[in-house]
């Protein structure tokens, strides 16, 4: 029997790099803010747990976005972001969410977390599908 094809790494070779990159870009940021967020700001316990949680994960980031910018020339290093899916599933869904607070409910304290907060909306349809795209195996 032979293996399954990870149709994620193509999928993300060949067109959603782009919005990947984007989500990890704004998760990175969000981890590294998470201590600030009014929800549990006054819980202290609590704060400090989502703050370590948050270091762990920021640290990853940046290694899977190198990462995956080296796979666009070489398709063999993509292949290695398949053991972080639940990392970039993780990202598209914060960047979705963070973005439909925006677009929902004009909460301004989430603007800071994007380089370029108008037309986010144009990015909803691109997180669907690679939510989709991101699991498959052929």
């Amino acid at each position: 029997m032979s293996a399954r094809t990870w149709l994620g790494g193509i999928y993300l070779r060949e067109r959603g790099h782009g919005i990947v990159l984007r989500a990890l870009d704004h998760y990175r940021r969000r981890v590294a803010n998470v201590g600030s967020d009014p929800q549990i700001r006054d819980v202290p316990s609590l704060r400090m747990l989502v703050i370590e949680e948050g270091k762990k994960t920021a640290e990853k980031v940046p290694l899977v976005i190198k990462i995956i910018n080296a796979g666009l020339d070489n398709p063999k290093l993509i292949e290695q972001v398949e053991f972080e899916v639940s990392l970039i599933e993780k990202a598209l869904n914060c960047y979705k969410s963070d973005i439909e607070k925006i677009v929902n409910t004009m909460v301004e304290r989430y603007t800071y977390l994007f380089d370029e907060p108008k037309n986010l909306q144009s990015d909803l349809p691109l997180i669907k599908e690679a939510l989709v795209k991101i699991k498959q195996f052929g």
